[in-house]
């Protein structure tokens, strides 16, 4: 834990909790798994984002098909589903592929081992969400973990 940076209040700290695996992440996202206080203190509780171990993508979404049908037809097959986002592209353009935001590792594996899911009669192709790699490399030296003006 640590003091918080953000508020003044003397009792008042911030306890980050780091998960090892996808599961302890889906059980820690559920408020009944939260005791209701801490050492006897009250708390509040901020959600991180859905990593994308939990998310799958569903491909060939035509550009034309109801946008709320269709999120609702998935939520009704999978009701674990957090969020569903229509990918767009560097131009901000959108793409022929879905990223489903899962809160089970279960059931998004269940939904990648299907390979397809049929949605309004259609099926559709689904793979797995690779996130795109973010790596800091120094163009002075060509190391990784840094950028130029941080070069050593």
């Amino acid at each position: 834990y640590r003091r918080t940076q953000t508020n003044n209040t003397v009792d008042e700290y911030d306890v980050l909790v780091f998960v090892e695996n996808t599961q302890s992440f889906a059980f820690l996202r559920e408020v009944g798994n939260w005791p209701a206080q801490l050492v006897g203190k009250e708390y509040s509780r901020k959600m991180p984002s859905i990593p994308p171990q939990l998310s799958g993508v569903i491909q060939n979404v035509a550009f034309n098909v109801d946008w709320d049908e269709f999120v609702q037809d998935l939520k009704r097959q999978y009701p674990q589903i957090v969020n569903v986002i229509q990918l767009k592209n560097r131009n901000l353009k959108d793409l022929k592929l879905v990223k489903v935001k899962f809160n089970s590792d279960t059931i998004r594996n269940e939904f990648l081992e299907g390979k397809y899911v049929y949605v309004h009669f259609m099926r559709y192709p689904v793979v797995e969400y690779m996130a795109l790699a973010q790596v800091l490399i120094c163009s002075r030296c060509m190391h990784i973990g840094h950028f130029q003006k941080n070069c050593p």
